[in-house]
């Protein structure tokens, strides 16, 4: 899941995000909006200072590590995630992929993000929270541009939570851009859906469902994927998870993702305020 969630909404990173009547945003839906994986779920009533992820055991012989900061008020001010794949068809081969993710608290609600993928840059970016909006000044190659996006917040009832959509403000020539995002009525993320044609035609829809237990833990991701670019059928990825070692709040220490023939385990650390 670590790994999985930050290669499939890499997308987050190319937003200019606007609005004047956005509906105000909590800081856990903010922080899943940043940053989105479930590292960031703790049981409603927890203060978490910091938090601290690493990946125990994998099959697939991946590894991984992630820590997050937040302010007493529960908003996240750093992020660092490392992600390392190994050749799945060589278990001898060195041959790996490592992407990192950093999100640093520059300003009063500001953050810059940067992601790589080895040695290449994916994302160089700023973030700025104003109004309950988010806006994002991408940097390319020693250049700044904006990337306009509309931000739309629409409630859905006041047991269901909301619904986050992002689209181009102006769609540049045969392009076409749409984002969703449901959050339940704990602000827990439910349904993601990503919807892309470039500009020579070719399109990419990525959907996630997820599903959480009563006490708030994500129990189950549903993962579909249309590459129209690779020319075959949906890619379907199904992954469930256990927990174990809870602390004193309720929060798990241990969990176990499993994912078609894949077994990830996973430690975390939660320091409190």
């Amino acid at each position: 899941m670590l790994a999985k969630l930050s290669h499939s909404l890499i997308a987050l990173g190319c937003l200019f995000i606007s609005g004047a009547n956005a509906n105000l945003l909590t800081n856990q839906q903010i922080n899943l909006l940043l940053e989105n994986d479930d590292v960031q779920v703790f049981t409603p009533h927890s203060k978490v200072k910091k938090v601290t992820l690493s990946i125990a055991k994998s099959t697939d012989h991946s590894q991984g590590k992630t820590i997050a900061e937040y302010t007493k008020d529960g908003l996240l001010i750093n992020y660092y995630q490392v992600s390392v794949i190994k050749d799945e068809k060589n278990d001898l081969s060195h041959n790996q992929n490592t992407m990192i993710t950093t999100l640093i608290n520059i300003a009063d609600g500001q953050w810059q993000r940067k992601q790589t993928l080895n040695t290449l840059e994916i994302d160089n970016s700023v973030y700025t929270l104003k109004n309950d909006h988010i806006s994002m000044v991408m940097m390319s190659e020693g250049m700044a541009y904006e990337q306009n996006m509309a931000q739309h917040v629409f409630p859905l009832n006041k047991h269901s939570g909301i619904w986050v959509n992002f689209s181009y403000m102006i769609f540049p020539k045969n392009e076409q851009l749409n984002i969703d995002y449901q959050f339940d009525q704990n602000s827990q993320l439910s349904h993601y859906q990503y919807f892309i044609t470039d500009e020579y035609g070719n399109r990419t829809k990525v959907k996630l469902n997820f599903q959480y237990d009563q006490q708030q833990r994500l129990i189950q991701c549903n993962e579909e994927d249309d590459y129209q670019t690779i020319n075959k059928p949906a890619e379907k990825i199904f992954s469930h998870f256990n927990y174990y070692d809870f602390d004193r709040l309720g929060n798990w220490q241990t969990k176990i993702e499993k994912m078609h023939s894949q077994t990830v385990i996973y430690s975390r650390t939660i320091e409190y305020w």
